[in-house]
């Protein structure tokens, strides 16, 4: 399996005092996935169960300048929407249900920055409170969210050669992940496509894998993994074209998150000897009118 897809795992653990047996909360923990340059919008579900009292309040909080909202829930008695963006709960006039469905919308605000670096994550404690009582607070849950930020493929150009009409590019991709882990050695990473002479029609895809081969893990032995960090990989493509030019060759790469364009200006000029054979063609023709 992939790191990425064992962040996307919804973990199910509650912040609670060891001796907490009324008031609960689920999601525990919830992860969600940020583009390296993008950012949060979410809408979460909590199942809320009840205290050991009558009472209790559901409070949206901002940890790292998030914006927290609670936007309704599965019930209708028994339910108070307060000033300060909290949810009051009178459980025996909800009608004592078993659990309560709640409402929340998470998203970050115009230039945020996430506090998770790019191929890395971060815990964000306090997203949610759910506490008992009446007034003050007996008992309380806190829940969790936990942030991925993907680091978006990077491409650059290691080589470039023309031969008449053909042309060679060395192209290398590089990635970033905590670990990286894989089925295979051939289990590829990346994926690209190229239009090479930029009309708009993809000519070639593909795709292509780490340069270091995976290891079987210690602890998981049926399965392979890259060593963390920045990974790259190396590929030479060869394209031949029909005339000569300057053209714009654009190339798609993406790692399944996140896809990166690239333009790569690729001018294919005819040889010393195929300029003078044109010269020559040229002046017979001149002499002939």
């Amino acid at each position: 399996m992939r790191k990425r897809k064992v962040l996307l795992t919804i973990v199910f653990i509650a912040l609670v005092s060891p001796q907490v047996n009324g008031v609960g909360i689920f999601m525990g923990r919830q992860t969600f996935v940020i583009p390296e340059n993008g950012r949060l919008n979410e809408n979460i579900t909590y199942w809320l169960f009840p205290p050991q009292g009558q009472y209790s309040t559901f409070q949206p909080l901002a940890p790292m300048g998030l914006n927290t909202t609670i936007t309704g829930c599965n019930a209708v008695a028994g339910i108070e929407y307060r000033d300060d963006g909290s949810l009051f709960i009178d459980w025996d006039a909800a009608g004592n249900p078993s659990s309560i469905d709640a409402y929340v919308s998470v998203s970050s605000p115009d230039n945020w920055q996430c506090p998770a670096e790019a191929g890395g994550d971060r815990y964000i404690d306090n997203l949610v409170f759910h506490s008992e009582g009446f007034g003050s607070v007996t008992m309380g849950v806190f829940s969790q969210i936990a942030l991925y930020r993907n680091y978006a493929p990077k491409a650059s150009l290691q080589s470039l050669a023309t031969t008449e009409l053909a042309v060679s590019i060395g192209l290398q991709f590089e990635d970033k992940n905590l670990s990286w882990w894989a089925n295979s050695a051939e289990h590829p990473w990346f994926s690209y496509s190229i239009d090479w002479d930029g009309d708009g029609s993809i000519d070639q895809t593909g795709t292509a894998t780490f340069n270091e081969e995976p290891v079987p893990d210690s602890q998981y032995p049926t399965l392979s993994r890259w060593t963390s960090g920045i990974q790259i990989s190396t590929l030479q493509l060869d394209h031949l074209y029909d005339a000569v030019g300057n053209y714009n060759a654009t190339l798609i790469l993406s790692d399944s998150m996140e896809t990166t364009t690239w333009q790569i200006p690729i001018e294919v000029i005819p040889e010393p000897a195929t300029l003078l054979l044109f010269g020559f063609g040229v002046y017979l023709i001149k002499r002939r009118r």
